[in-house]
């Protein structure tokens, strides 16, 4: 069974389309759970209280203080992240959920803000 041009180039696009659909899922990184075993790099997702709030002296950043359910986690939030608004405006005793990814910072975990959701 031999295939004509045109269907050959539709199989064509077609496994090409499905590649860069499988190719987007996994770059997507679906989070986990943060943990007190989640390792640098890990994408993780973590809802804790807010305590307090700094701005970084350098670049206007906001360093969050959440409680969470593995004692204080630092968030660094940086200035050009889509949820820095939400972080700016959020205050003490609020209820936060943060994706990003898990850095240690001067011998402790952080986790670098993708997204903040004010609940």
């Amino acid at each position: 069974m031999r295939f004509s041009r045109e269907e050959l180039a539709t199989f064509i696009i077609l496994a090409c389309a499905l590649l860069a659909i499988g190719a987007l899922y996994l770059l997507a990184c679906p989070s986990g759970d943060y943990t007190s075993s989640s390792a640098d790099g890990d994408h993780v997702t973590v809802t804790g209280v807010l305590l307090f709030k700094e701005t970084t002296h350098k670049g206007g950043h906001q360093v969050l203080c959440l409680k969470t359910d593995y004692g204080s986690l630092n968030v660094f939030v940086p200035a050009s992240c889509d949820s820095f608004a939400v972080a700016k405006n959020a205050v003490p005793g609020k209820e936060l959920t943060v994706t990003g990814r898990v850095k240690s910072y001067k011998n402790k975990k952080e986790i670098i803000a993708d997204s903040i959701i004010e609940k």
